[in-house]
């Protein structure tokens, strides 16, 4: 039996990889091409930073708009300098009468030169700003709002050129992380939501732990979306939606991110029409503390025995594994010889590929390295266990059985705390069971395996009843008397396996209430915010468009369930059924949007056996869940696109007035 999950997998999957990122991009590692460009902006390197572009995208580099910015801005710079008042304490060598006069003829011979040139014809309004800037040589003050407007210039240009490159195809090695973005789609909906008014009385409550986390993790501000100048291929039909740009698109974005109408149609227009694309410039625009994020991350990974690689330990852990892979081909080990050739390849350290391919299995290598290297210490069990100790004892214990050491794995657990079996009879039940069919294989023999059906297992099942029928099996084993080659039997050698797995299950059912230690942060956090998402698509009566792309569909599928649910089986396998049917669901509205059969926002079909899988899951008794049936998607999408007002106001109007869009725009438009 498998150990009990506290957490799903693909949670593990998305912190080690946020972790693997988070290393690789730690000092000394060169920044994301958007970033460096912005980094170079607010430093003042206007020349460094048109270069750069020029490197990376000429295109984006030739634009009128985008040359005159960056020279505008270098002009308001020399003009802050040269206005700035002097400091009280004394001329400096920027304050002197000669440094400022030097600053303004720069400004002037920059203004002559270069920006006056372009104001004539780079957009509309290049020479209105001109002036402006002329205008900045003779006022005093205005540096906050300088500062201000560079850093929406920054977050424009880098904005812009994210987009640039993810439409060329050149962002995919420096993507986003997957748990970064996930959390970014997360937080914009709880900011929506926490700011719409609206809640109905089945709204889920969020914690006040995870109220603190969501302020501090989304930091206010986002890039601005850059001007129409700067969309390099954008064009705009006249009319009606720009070329390429769906109304069922524009809904989606609405829905999933709560903007408005105007900014969904902006970011359709700049992704060529790609709804994907669109939610990714979106998601990236926002801002979040990386190093809070990082804190939650580690503090996750800790609790659940992941150990990640830190980015100052790479090298050492390479050269370490490099010896140690030199000595196991020194003994001829054939296994280690192959995990020895596939980390020759050059660039790439062996522990950081190996955490690659998943959490489960770096977790467990490592575990298995700790196991070896503590071998000879002894087995410790405190009366309170973390996550990682319970992982570590498991594995310890797991190796001993496996080998056929069950007899030295019982003194083990018995020198650690002599009162742990006598207070566990199942535990000693199926671990003593064990050992019977450890002799019975040819351990010890038959004799052997008598006396500990005496000595341990008839006892026990005098103390505890429920144990008789797996003692009458057991010695169900001995009527047929064994031969002599009865170890090499396959079906002596899978009871055996299946007795080990029976001895670690008990053991670890036994250690489990052992462990009395906080959830993860980010587990309460993202479990709230889960819950809120539901919410937030029941109340729109369809499903998340984006939840597959996002990981969404997978991460609820392996997610948790709250305490109080968790403690009944029962109620624990209906919630994981439910979650299983809303994947399926999921999976068959994205087949038939591909085909191009479902108009979208991720609409769910009215008539599927599947409705309120997913939106009735919280709340069985909602009078509100099949409201929504009678509505054609085609209005829902009519009256929100005239309208403007949110899918589920949209959905009431067309229910008063029977799902007519033509009554329900005569009633808003006399």
């Amino acid at each position: 039996m498998a150990e009990p999950n506290c957490c799903g997998e693909e949670l593990d999957q998305l912190v080690n990889d946020y972790l693997l990122a988070a290393a690789g991009s730690g000092e000394g590692a060169s920044l994301p091409p958007p970033e460096a460009v912005r980094r170079l902006v607010l430093g003042g390197d206007f020349g460094g930073a048109a270069q750069r572009l020029a490197a990376l995208c000429p295109a984006l580099a030739e634009n009128q708009w985008l040359q005159f910015q960056l020279k505008r801005h270098n002009f308001l710079l020399l003009a802050a300098r040269v206005t700035a008042p002097t400091s009280g304490g004394g001329s400096t060598s920027d304050d002197s009468p000669e440094a400022r006069a030097q600053q303004l003829q720069q400004a002037l011979e920059l203004a002559k030169r270069e920006l006056a040139p372009l104001a004539l014809h780079a957009y509309c309004e290049a020479y209105s700003d001109f002036k402006r800037c002329m205008l900045a040589l003779l006022a005093s003050g205005g540096g906050a709002e300088a500062d201000s407007d560079l850093r929406q210039f920054a977050g424009m240009v880098a904005r812009a050129l994210r987009q640039e490159l993810s439409a060329s195809g050149g962002a995919a090695p420096g993507a986003p992380p997957q748990l970064l973005q996930l959390l970014r789609y997360l937080l914009l909906l709880h900011k929506h939501q926490h700011h719409g008014g609206f809640h109905p009385y089945w709204w889920p409550k969020v914690g006040a732990a995870s109220q603190a986390l969501c302020s501090c993790l989304l930091l206010p501000g986002r890039d601005a979306l850059p001007p129409p100048e700067l969309d390099t291929g954008a064009q705009d039909s006249y009319g009606g939606l720009p070329s390429g740009v769906r109304e069922t698109d524009v809904q989606a974005l609405r829905t999933s991110l709560g903007c408005d109408r105007e900014e969904a149609v902006t970011l359709l227009r700049r992704s060529r029409g790609s709804a994907s694309r669109a939610l990714q410039d979106a998601l990236q625009a926002v801002h979040i503390d990386e190093q809070l994020l990082r804190q939650l991350a580690e503090e996750y990974a800790a609790s659940r025995g992941l150990e990640p690689l830190p980015a100052s330990s790479a090298a050492e852990g390479s050269e370490a594994d490099m010896q140690m892979d030199a000595q196991q081909q020194q003994q001829g080990d054939v296994q280690q010889q192959a995990v020895q050739q596939q980390a020759a390849s050059p660039g790439k350290p062996e522990r950081l590929r190996q955490s690659k391919v998943g959490s489960k299995r770096s977790a467990a290598a490592a575990a298995e390295g700790e196991v070896e290297a503590g071998a000879g210490q002894a087995l410790e069990l405190p009366a309170e266990l973390s996550e990682h100790q319970l992982r570590r004892v498991m594995r310890r214990l797991e190796r001993l059985l496996s080998a056929g050491q069950a007899d030295e794995a019982l003194q083990e657990l018995e020198a650690a705390d002599p009162a742990f079996l006598p207070d566990h009879p199942a535990a000693a039940f199926a671990l003593h069971r064990c050992r019977f069919l450890q002799h019975l294989s040819g351990g010890g023999g038959t004799a052997a395996a008598l006396a500990v059906v005496r000595q341990d297992l008839s006892p026990l099942a005098q103390q505890e009843p429920e144990l008789q029928p797996q003692l009458k099996a057991a010695l169900a084993l001995l009527l047929p008397l064994p031969a002599a080659s009865a170890g090499g039997d396959a079906a002596a050698l899978k009871r055996q396996q299946q007795g080990v797995a029976d001895a670690l299950s008990a053991l670890r059912a036994a250690l489990r209430p052992r462990c009395h230690v906080r959830e993860p942060q980010l587990l309460n956090l993202l479990r709230d915010l889960l819950s809120l998402h539901q919410a937030h698509f029941k109340l729109q009566r369809c499903q998340d468009r984006f939840a597959s792309e996002l990981g969404l569909t997978a991460l609820k599928a392996s997610a948790p369930a709250p305490a109080s649910t968790a403690a009944t089986g029962g109620a624990a396998a209906a919630s994981g059924g439910s979650l299983v049917a809303a994947a399926i669901a999921a999976e068959a509205q994205e087949a038939l949007a591909a085909a191009g059969e479902v108009p979208v926002p991720g609409v769910r079909e009215v008539t599927s056996e599947s409705e309120g899988d997913e939106m009735d899951e919280d709340s069985e008794e909602d009078e509100f869940a099949d409201d929504g049936a009678g509505v054609p998607e085609s209005a829902i999408v009519t009256v929100c696109e005239f309208t403007g007002l949110p899918r589920h106001t949209a959905i009431d109007l067309l229910l008063v007035h029977g799902g007519d869009p033509a009554a329900v725009l005569a009633q808003m438009f006399p």
